[in-house]
């Protein structure tokens, strides 16, 4: 019977997992420079991504055992927030420049939109339409892989959105 690993970002305390359906956890911060994770996700090829609130992102690519910096061409070293789509490339929301897409699993990230913007959360759907907001309290969508991206809901309509998904 295969493991099942649950992760466990932390504010402060880097990474758990548990391997036993949350009985225990332990620490999995080999190679993890940074305490404070905002987020965890996990692409089709079981690759996972940490969120770093000040060292960008890292990978691991077997089950959290080991991690490395995943961030070529990230420019904000806050990294919010991620998701993984359906097509395989993975999206994080970052505190001053937007959104970078990868389509490479994390090799390497280009900014693809909202640039000025603080993105705090951000999502995808099985059709393939990428989600983030804002700290300003937009939600703006992509429907083309993070091509382009439309305003979803005025503004107005919130004063912080803090996740979507």
């Amino acid at each position: 019977m295969d493991l099942l690993y649950i992760f466990a970002a932390t504010d402060g305390g880097g990474m758990l997992r548990s391997t036993d359906n949350d009985a225990t956890w332990r620490k999995c911060e080999n190679g993890l420079t940074h305490a404070y994770i905002r987020s965890v996700s996990v692409d089709s090829l079981g690759y996972i991504y940490a969120c770093s609130g000040g060292d960008g992102i890292f990978r691991s690519t077997d089950n959290g055992e080991s991690w490395s910096h995943a961030d070529e061409g990230i420019t904000d070293g806050s990294v919010y927030s991620s998701t993984c789509s359906p097509e395989g490339h993975v999206f994080v929301g970052t505190v001053l420049r937007g959104v970078f897409r990868s389509t490479n699993n994390g090799v390497s990230w280009r900014e693809v939109g909202l640039p000025n913007s603080t993105v705090t959360s951000i999502t995808s759907n099985p059709s393939g339409q990428v989600y983030a907001s804002t700290v300003h309290g937009a939600i703006c969508r992509s429907t083309d892989t993070g091509g382009s991206w439309q305003l979803w809901t005025p503004r107005t309509q919130f004063s912080q959105v803090t996740c979507v998904r």
